[in-house]
């Protein structure tokens, strides 16, 4: 009886609530926020709907709300496709004859990305900030100049943002080396990756 009545109590409380126009403006805030990092996503926004509702009628019209709210957000292909994602992302951490078999990652040490485009340029960084040797194969010289281009540009975004020190990330570029054939994709290489449009 003492929990309902606590809950009861705490639904119904207003008195740490900021006045209205402030707490609407600090929603339509969210709103926008939320609006531009998870664009074309509902259920942010019914999250929201639930709060201001709370805010505007009480805690007991915001409890309804969010109720109703999870109920519409359930039935959204977006909440059956996070839903798929996170049972096949638990499935893969239990592989039978794998995980259970004490099987030992070997060390990555080098790893020829082949395409400096964004998506190779960005693979060859996220390489270079774990240590990572890397070979970064193009097609022609100009190719491969805009792809270690864009690799120190990365870096010296790192840099400018206070993330690293200019000497880490000139170190981190010496471990890059660009080429234009496969004549360095020998058996010292531990991965390769091929980017595409």
């Amino acid at each position: 009886m003492f929990v309902l009545r606590c809950c009861t109590a705490t639904a119904t409380a207003a008195d740490r609530l900021e006045p209205y126009g402030e707490a609407i403006a600090i929603i339509d805030f969210a709103r926008a926020e939320a609006a531009k990092r998870a664009r074309h996503l509902q259920h942010p926004q019914l999250c929201l709907d639930a709060i201001q509702m709370g805010v505007a009628r009480g805690g007991m019209a915001g409890l309804k709300k969010e109720g109703e709210a999870f109920a519409a957000a359930a039935a959204l292909d977006t909440h059956k496709a996070l839903v798929h994602i996170f049972f096949a992302t638990r499935s893969t951490k239990k592989v039978s004859g794998v995980t259970d078999a004490g099987l030992k990652p070997r060390k990555i040490k080098r790893v020829a990305v082949l395409g400096g485009g964004l998506m190779g340029s960005g693979i060859a960084t996220a390489l270079l900030l774990a240590n990572v040797d890397v070979v970064l194969k193009e097609v022609n010289q100009q190719f491969l100049d805009g792809g270690m281009s864009r690799i120190r540009s990365n870096l010296a975004s790192r840099v400018k943002k206070g993330r690293m020190s200019q000497q880490a990330a000139d170190a981190a570029m010496a471990k890059v080396k660009g080429v234009l054939d496969y004549s360095d994709f020998g058996k010292h290489i531990s991965q390769r990756h091929q980017q595409s449009l």
